[in-house]
């Protein structure tokens, strides 16, 4: 969305520069300080759509990050719980053939 409308952006600031540079050379000055006024504040709004974009695709990012960090952890406490169980059932096996001997 924020580069489609960067894109848009960039070709009315091309516009808005031509048609500002037309209106100099006919002598309209205020025409093209007006101009101005609006192709700065379109590239102030093209730079926040992209900075919300960026970050945006970032927050996504860590999501998925933590995620991935999430399942390893619980697949890391299943395995480890596993080893556990399988371990103290051989320890209860030992301890009742000693207690039989």
């Amino acid at each position: 969305f924020a580069l489609v409308d960067g894109k848009r952006l960039k070709e009315t600031l091309k516009t808005l520069t031509d048609f500002s540079l037309f209106s100099t050379l006919i002598g309209k000055q205020f025409l093209r300080d007006d101009l101005e006024k609006i192709a700065k504040s379109a590239y102030c709004i093209s730079r926040l759509c992209s900075i919300a974009f960026k970050y945006e695709k970032m927050t996504q990012k860590d999501e998925k990050n933590k995620n991935e960090e999430i399942e390893k952890t619980k697949e890391l406490k299943e395995k480890l719980l596993k080893e556990l169980k399988e371990k103290f059932s051989r320890k209860c096996e030992f301890e009742s053939i000693a207690e039989g001997a």
